[in-house]
This record gives structure tokens, C-alpha cells and sequence, in this order.
């Protein structure tokens, strides 16, 4: 009887084992699924993302490169438009039907413009200070 009783009890005891694994796997089943369920949420998050808008570009095109340009030298994209550069461009056709005899100052004034739209002066320092000086009477 002693063996028998002995060999109940290791069945006993190696049963009991059983049953708490048994319980405490599926506890850390549910651990581990729980990351693996985010992890595979998340995954098709991003691919989602990536279908709406490439990360990368299989082709560079001019804004692109602009973007890199602008990240590199800290000058915003929309600094320059076209319309603005349009404007600048034709300020001495359009000064100088208006302000006569004045074209060394024009070009000076449209020079200095350029510069200061594209932001190539020291930092600090203004976009510009001009004065436009004339006879009394021209407004």
C-alpha cells in the first residue's frame, strides 16, 4: 500500500503541476497574443499608410528636390512662389515704364530684392531698408 499510496501522491503532485501550467499558460498566452495582436494591427496600419503615400519615391521630381533643398537650407518652400518670382522678375519693366531716367536705381533696387526674397542675407540682419529720394513733387 505505501507504494501505491506513494505512487498516487506523485500523481497527485505531477497533476497539480499540470493544472497550474495548464492555468498560467493561458495567462501568458494572453500576454504574449495581446503584442502580437498590436504588432500585427499596427503592421497593417503602416502598409495602409504606405498605400495612401510612398515613404519613397520610385521617381524625383522638382518638388521633391525642392523639399530637400528647403530641409537643407532652412528656407521654407512657400518663400518663393511663382507668382511672387513673377513679380520680381518683371519689377523693372514695370518701374521703369513709371519712374523715368531712374534705371542704375531700379536695378539696384531689383538686385537687392532678389536677394532678400531668396533669403541669402545674414542672419539678423532686415530683408531691406531702401530710400527713394527725388525732386519735390514726384510723389
Amino acid at each position: 500500500e505505501s507504494e501505491s499510496e506513494s505512487e498516487s501522491e506523485q500523481d497527485n503532485t505531477g497533476a497539480e503541476p499540470a493544472d497550474e501550467a495548464g492555468s498560467e499558460q493561458p495567462e501568458e498566452t494572453a500576454e504574449t497574443v495581446s503584442p502580437v495582436q498590436r504588432l500585427a494591427h499596427l503592421t497593417a496600419e503602416l502598409d495602409a499608410l504606405h498605400n495612401d503615400r510612398l515613404l519613397v519615391s520610385p521617381h524625383v521630381d522638382k518638388k521633391q528636390i525642392a523639399a530637400v533643398i528647403a530641409e537643407w537650407t532652412g528656407v521654407p518652400l512657400n518663400r518663393l512662389s511663382q507668382n511672387e518670382m513673377s513679380v520680381i522678375t518683371d519689377l523693372p519693366k514695370w518701374l521703369g515704364d513709371t519712374i523715368k531716367g531712374q534705371d542704375l536705381a531700379i536695378a539696384s533696387l531689383h538686385k537687392h530684392l532678389l536677394t532678400a526674397r531668396a533669403d541669402l542675407r545674414r542672419p539678423g540682419r532686415p530683408l531691406g531698408a531702401f530710400l527713394l529720394a527725388g525732386p519735390s513733387g514726384v510723389g
